[in-house]
């Protein structure tokens, strides 16, 4: 990386770095007599805001920002947002030496797989490195890999606080460009940066001013500070060490360890006295953000707790020139160009889809029709020939059903003939008849049930009758079945049925 240190003028940018825990913004500006920090601010998270690095509720990221504006009296406009380490990976690769705008087209290609899907990984920015110790001919790209969900996090967190996003960029990224550049003159001296934030971090060996390795930690600063017991972000360190290690020549001092933390200075001494307790053949070298004044003579900077991270997002931001290298390709323009892409090519596609449905309706309705012709083709058969043989045969059934039911006719009234003794019944039927009660029919139904209907004036009469014929001893039973009224003049008329049923013969016996 090289450059003059020029820095944009008449411009004012909004650094924010976004960890599990907090919300670090710094609010850089540059006025006639250089950078200047207008304001600040580390805004504690509720627990699951932010959840493995990934915004989960931008609503409250956006509030948050939205209560820092207000409070500053230098309005910003533009905003570079870095999630935190854990949502990002950073990769070195060594390349051909070439053009920037080989490398250009290689990430453009690379965007181009931003996509619906959010759980795919891009490469979202990138840092180039001069590297003396493979010749002229070689470079080496630090890649920056993250899912699409942390740059539609970002683009939705900074729309909400109506900001307009510059880019998206690594936590550890802005750190990297301001302690490794080609104005670093030991080519060959092995170092290690830590860079932390809140619950993670990502760890780098640099073999000179070039990354040989890079590595995300599963701790940060609350484990380090926190816990009594840290063997296991030692061990993770300790793997890292073990690599850096390897590449130390023979004769060379110990390994310089340089630490950044997302919070102030006095977290950070409090971080590398812990690291130092338990990593003692290493050199421990901090990095703070008075360090970053210093290079670049920032005004109003000297708090101590001012977030580092943050504030070297805003300055390598405000002094990006320098870093010719980098190209950022998720900005608030490649991703709504982007999404307006997608939507489009889903259009795209729901019109494909329409066409092939239409095509195959066309198709469907084709080989309905042919079936109709044949159909048509089988029924004029069917009409021609088939037809006066089925209505004779249907005459023949109806016939047929006729005449059976004259023969069960026959034998339900031979069987009422002889089988039911009738001179015994109809004189159990005189003998049962009360006074002023007439006969009009008697019905029978087979060999054991019959019916007698007639009229009587008096109701009651009916009941007596009934109760006779009970009494009498070939009768089972007798019930009234139906009694109605007709009204006269004078008088009115009761219609009746009575149900009868005769005993067997069996019964008898």
């Amino acid at each position: 990386m090289e450059g003059s240190n020029p820095v944009n003028r008449g411009k004012s940018i909004l650094g924010i770095q976004i960890d599990d825990d907090f919300l670090n913004i710094v609010h850089l500006g540059q006025t006639p007599r250089g950078l200047r920090v207008y304001r600040w601010a580390a805004e504690p998270l509720d627990v699951g805001t932010v959840e493995n690095g990934l915004i989960t509720n931008v609503e409250i990221i956006a509030r948050k920002i939205h209560s820092f504006l207000r409070a500053d009296r230098h309005k910003a406009r533009e905003v570079v947002m870095s999630p935190s380490c854990s949502a990002v990976r950073l990769m070195p690769s060594e390349c051909a030496t070439g053009p920037d705008e080989h490398l250009r087209k290689q990430i453009a290609d690379e965007i181009k797989k931003y996509t619906l899907f959010g759980n795919q990984e891009i490469v979202f920015d990138y840092c180039t490195f001069s590297d003396p110790n493979i010749g002229s001919d070689k470079q080496t790209v630090l890649k920056a890999v993250a899912t699409r969900q942390v740059g539609d996090a970002c683009l939705d967190a900074a729309v909400s606080a109506h900001l307009s996003l510059t880019k998206v960029a690594p936590a550890a990224l802005g750190v990297v460009k301001l302690t490794y550049s080609e104005l670093f003159r030991e080519p060959y001296a092995v170092s290690v940066l830590l860079v932390l934030d809140s619950a993670s971090g990502s760890m780098f060996v640099f073999e000179g001013s070039t990354p040989r390795f890079c590595q995300n930690l599963t701790m940060g600063i609350k484990d380090i500070c926190g816990e009594a017991d840290i063997s296991s972000p030692a061990e993770e360190m300790k793997r890292v060490l073990a690599f850096a290690n390897s590449l130390v020549h023979a004769g060379e001092s110990s390994i310089d360890l340089r630490i950044a933390v997302s919070s102030g200075g006095r977290k950070l001494k409090e971080v590398a006295d812990r690291i130092e307790s338990f990593l003692p053949r290493v050199t421990i070298k901090p990095i703070d953000s008075a360090q970053i004044v210093e290079q670049f003579d920032v005004q109003d900077a000297d708090d101590e707790d001012l977030p580092t991270l943050a504030f070297a997002l805003a300055v390598t931001t405000m002094c990006e020139s320098e870093y010719t290298g980098q190209l950022s390709m998720v900005s608030r323009e490649s991703l709504i160009r982007q999404r307006a892409q997608t939507q489009i090519s889903l259009v795209g596609k729901a019109l494909l889809f329409v066409i092939l449905v239409a095509v195959s309706a066309v198709g469907f309705f084709k080989i309905k029709t042919t079936n109709i012709v044949v159909a048509s083709d089988v029924i004029e058969t069917e009409i021609t020939e088939v037809m006066p043989l089925k209505e004779e045969e249907a005459g023949l059934r109806r016939q047929i059903r006729k005449l059976t039911r004259q023969r069960l006719a026959y034998v339900k009234a031979r069987k009422s003939l002889t089988d039911i003794p009738w001179p015994r019944i109809l004189h159990i039927i005189g003998d049962a008849i009360p006074g002023k009660l007439s006969i009009a029919a008697i019905l029978p139904f087979d060999a054991t049930n019959f019916k007698i209907a007639g009229e009587t004036l008096q109701e009651e009469n009916v009941y007596t009758f009934m109760k006779n014929l009970q009494a009498a001893e070939l009768i089972e039973s007798a019930k009234v079945e139906e009694i109605k009224y007709e009204d006269y003049d004078d008088y009115v008329l009761v219609n009746y049925r009575i149900a009868c049923k005769i005993q067997s013969e069996e019964d008898d016996l």
